[in-house]
């Protein structure tokens, strides 16, 4: 002020001389100065309580960057637009002092008359950032307007959070291990009333365009795809999930504050135009989801808790198991759990009342039937029954599926009988929050005898995921397998050491054969092995293999199941040591397997097998082995297994630990 009033005592004995423009311009020009020098000054006030605070540390901060200590500080967002700092030296700490510094250059910019729209406003782009720092500042930083994420925000809102787990889907690489997302419970109306399905959810996934399945599973492990974080609403993820690829939810619902709630919104729209790398291991949509709940409540250590590789089972345990977080749970059957418990009230005649009508989609075949309460609940059946065979084609109004369930649907109106309210079972075994650890580790001892000699070796597995037929089956579906690197070894006593087994992934899905369902059982298998047949015993084979059939059940209401097929190998076979060389085997034959659960700590598995060998000088190869596998718990199994094959007979003992 003091050089205000001196520069206006010199204008005033001066101004005589000058002309009124040169005057005023001197003037603006002189208050602009000290305008800038103000601001200027203002910046350094604000970057020095920064530096003072250490606030490019704080871990919220870190967080809100998804910045993480791996071999230096690194962000796992991959997109160049979540970033002002530059890149070459990029720190936290450089970013918050670029964002300070950014947020001052852009209020300058619109004091001084210039547009900068809302889509460039830093404080709308990055909202959760901007409202984090002025809660750490005790200087008032500039409020910008932003309309357009005000009426985002006000549409997303929502009191808490769930964390949802989509069970597993075998025919989608992509959701092989299931797969869980975030969804924002909106507050109940004022009469008590909560609309689930108008809430949104909250999803990481990768974009693979048009790639296929074999393709999508190589990129993804080695991070080929952008994943990128979308909002929908919940009933988009019911159609997806529930009635698409019938698949049950688990709904968890959190302990998180308002504020938690509402940073982790404004948080999901800095996230919307950028993309980080996807890896089906590691960076996953489970992982980020873990990221998005410790944005909510920073004092949550869910990343930390978990294994270098991430399963979406194993990071909804470690949820569940955090002290205070999960509120409760909920179980939100698919449409096909909802039609098998609909039909299970039906007679054997109703039951095939309703298969023949969804076939032929002639509502006449009913008129024989004349009771109102069988119809009622006939039609009640059919119209799940449509919804789960054609969930695609009954969406589409052109379709012949929506145009005949149209037809149910004006059919079951013409009967005033009520329906009840259905009532699903939660499964008794499928919760997977109780679920066996997704790695297991074992050793054990084998023995092989021929004719020409007998062997005893130590044996030593690892098991990177997830589960098979003989695990404890809580948590998993009861007749599906999954694995994925699953290693085998031995030694024998003179201490040479042997690969017996290299599974790099494998897939079994026992689809019971029914009267609604003509779904065929199918497995495939990608890994290595030791050959095992007089051509030679010591040479090592590649193999792709796969097998297509049936499953079903001899006895209702048993849990066991049988499997019938056929089975075909793909092989290239090398020898380790000596002059064999190399062979190529195309085989196929029939397979059965059989497998029982006397107990949910007890189950038996046959598996029997014939492959007729091109390229072999023995071309048949027959094998049949017999396991047994004793539960301790959810953590530890012991396994006897004994077999032949054409040449030699084996048997083993195998202790398991999963964790």
């Amino acid at each position: 002020m003091r050089r205000l009033r001196l520069f206006l005592s010199w204008i005033l004995r001066k101004g005589s001389r000058w002309s009124p423009f040169v005057v005023f311009t001197s003037l603006v020009f002189f208050l602009s100065a000290i305008k800038a020098q103000s601001s200027q000054i203002f910046i350094e006030k604000v970057l020095q309580e920064v530096e003072d605070k250490d606030l490019g540390e704080a871990h919220l901060w870190k967080l809100l960057l998804h910045a993480r200590e791996k071999g230096g500080m690194k962000s796992e967002i991959d997109s160049s637009h979540f970033f002002l700092a530059p890149q070459e030296h990029w720190s936290p700490s450089a970013e918050l002092n670029a964002f300070v510094r950014e947020i001052f250059r852009e209020h300058q910019e619109i004091t001084q008359g210039r547009q900068v729209s809302e889509e460039n406003r830093l404080g709308c782009r990055f909202p959760a950032r901007y409202q984090w720092l002025q809660t750490q500042l005790s200087q008032k930083l500039p409020q910008p307007e932003c309309p357009r994420l005000e009426n985002w925000f006000r549409t997303l809102r929502g009191e808490s959070l769930s964390l949802v787990f989509s069970s597993y889907f075998l025919n989608n690489p992509s959701s092989t291990f299931g797969h869980t997302f975030v969804r924002i419970n909106k507050k109940a109306d004022a009469d008590g009333q909560r609309f689930e399905l108008l809430d949104y959810g909250v999803n990481f996934a990768a974009n693979p365009g048009q790639a296929n399945a074999v393709m999508y599973a190589l990129r993804g492990l080695f991070g080929g795809f952008p994943g990128t974080f979308t909002t929908v609403p919940y009933f988009y993820k019911v159609r997806e999930y529930n009635n698409a690829e019938s698949r049950d939810l688990w709904e968890y619902e959190l302990n998180v504050s308002q504020a938690g709630v509402d940073r982790m919104i404004l948080h999901v729209w800095e996230l919307g135009p950028q993309y980080a790398d996807y890896w089906y291991l590691t960076e996953n949509c489970s992982y980020f989801m873990l990221s998005l709940l410790e944005i909510a409540d920073p004092k949550l250590k869910l990343v930390n808790l978990q294994k270098k590789y991430v399963i979406p089972v194993d990071t909804l345990k470690t949820v569940y198991e955090s002290p205070g977080l999960v509120r409760s749970y909920k179980f939100r059957p698919s449409i096909r759990s909802e039609f098998y418990a609909r039909v299970s009230n039906l007679s054997e005649n109703e039951k095939q009342m309703v298969r023949e009508l969804g076939e032929a989609r002639d509502l006449a075949l009913l008129e024989p039937m004349k009771d109102s309460e069988t119809r009622r609940k006939i039609l009640d059946s059919l119209i799940d029954y449509i919804d789960f065979k054609f969930p695609i084609e009954v969406q589409k109004e052109s379709s012949a599926a929506w145009k005949f369930k149209s037809q149910v649907l004006q059919a079951r109106s013409q009967i005033e009988a009520f329906t009840p309210p259905l009532k699903v079972a939660e499964p008794e075994y499928e919760k997977p929050h109780q679920s066996h650890g997704s790695r297991r580790w074992g050793f054990g001892l084998a023995q092989t005898s021929s004719e020409a000699e007998e062997a005893t070796e130590l044996t030593l597995s690892y098991r990177f995921a997830l589960h098979d037929l003989l695990d404890p089956i809580r948590g998993y579906p009861e007749y599906a397998q999954i694995h994925f690197f699953d290693l085998q070894a031995s030694v024998d006593k003179e201490d040479r050491w042997n690969l017996k087994k290299f599974t790099l992934f494998e897939v079994v899905s026992l689809s019971e054969l029914g009267l609604f369902s003509k779904t065929p059982s199918w497995m495939l298998q990608v890994g290595s092995r030791e050959l095992r047949h007089q051509d030679c015993l010591g040479c090592e084979v590649f193999s792709v293999n796969g097998g297509i059939g049936y499953s079903f059940q001899f006895l209702p209401q048993t849990q066991e199941t049988h499997y019938l097929g056929l089975k075909v190998w793909l092989e290239h076979a090398y020898a380790k040591i000596g002059s064999w060389g190399k062979r190529d085997y195309l085989a196929a034959g029939p397979q059965l397997i059989s497998r029982w659960r006397w107990s949910p700590s007890n189950v038996s598995l046959l598996e029997a097998h014939v492959r007729y060998d091109q390229g072999s000088s023995f071309k048949n190869n027959a094998e049949l082995k017999l396991s047994h596998r004793f539960h301790r718990g959810n953590d530890r199994s012991i396994q006897l297994s004994g077999g032949t094959r054409w040449f030699e007979d084996f048997a083993s003992l195998d202790l398991f630990f999963l964790y």
